[in-house]
């Protein structure tokens, strides 16, 4: 079985850092594989465990996606197609140029997280699976059955559960519940910068860009804090802090 897993990389949100002065950010920020690429990476990687097969991750982003793709390959994807000069593309572009690398090759299965942390947009999978006419499954939490033919999910509706069967090729979105992914090994980790990674551009995929928007300003919020200090033994300031929390609400 061939599988295809679209993932993002997102900036590294715990390594974001302030001026505290300007309260701008400090813009050399790391990037990653957003979390929920690697569940729907995971879940690829225990179907081709399961029936064989080829797993290929897929991601648009930006010049940074040469280094943030051998997450994927080290986690166990066999190969990599990225583009990447489109790291301000919109969601409807970005899922024009994900179709156009998908459609160069024949899948049986198409699977990405339902979301992403940075814009969570949820868009990606329906608009996808629109423009290559393919049924869908979204909010998927559990794969219950997978085979050549046909593949049977549960989808988590927040307030029940529903069990849908789609024939293949199929687009699955999947939700954090549905694993939890593997921690490469060092060996893979080394094996990951010898596996094969296609780069293309949205020009050779005959795409255009819009630039739909300009960051006028990217500031932290204001937070004003008391900095009130409490002083005595330790009795004394355990009463003081719970009249506070109960004072304050």
């Amino acid at each position: 079985m061939k599988i295809a897993v679209c993932v993002k990389e997102v900036y590294n949100l715990e390594q974001v850092k302030i001026i505290k002065e300007t309260r701008e950010p400090i813009l050399d920020v790391p990037k990653k594989l957003d979390d929920l690429s690697r569940n729907a990476l995971e879940e690829a990687i225990k179907i081709r465990e399961k029936l064989g097969g080829e797993v290929v991750a897929i991601s648009a982003g930006s010049p940074d996606l040469k280094k943030t793709i051998k997450e994927a390959l080290a986690m166990g994807a066999d190969r990599a197609v990225i583009v990447t000069d489109c790291s301000n593309s919109t969601p409807e572009s970005t899922a024009l140029i994900l179709s156009k690398i998908l459609e160069k090759d024949s899948y049986d299965l198409i699977i990405m997280g339902d979301a992403s942390s940075d814009d969570y947009s949820g868009q990606m999978a329906s608009r996808i699976a629109e423009i290559l006419g393919l049924p869908q499954i979204t909010f998927v939490s559990e794969i219950k059955e997978v085979s050549e033919e046909k593949i049977t999910c549960v989808r988590d509706m927040d307030d029940y559960l529903e069990v849908v069967e789609a024939d293949l090729p199929c687009v699955l979105s999947v939700t954090n519940e549905i694993n939890e992914p593997r921690i490469p090994a060092l060996k893979d980790i080394l094996k990951a910068s010898k596996k094969p990674v296609e780069t293309l551009s949205a020009n050779d995929l005959g795409v255009e860009i819009p630039q739909p928007y300009e960051i006028i300003e990217n500031l932290a919020p204001e937070i004003d804090r008391r900095q009130e200090v409490i002083e005595g033994d330790a009795g004394d300031v355990a009463r003081k802090l719970a009249e506070i929390i109960r004072r304050e609400a």
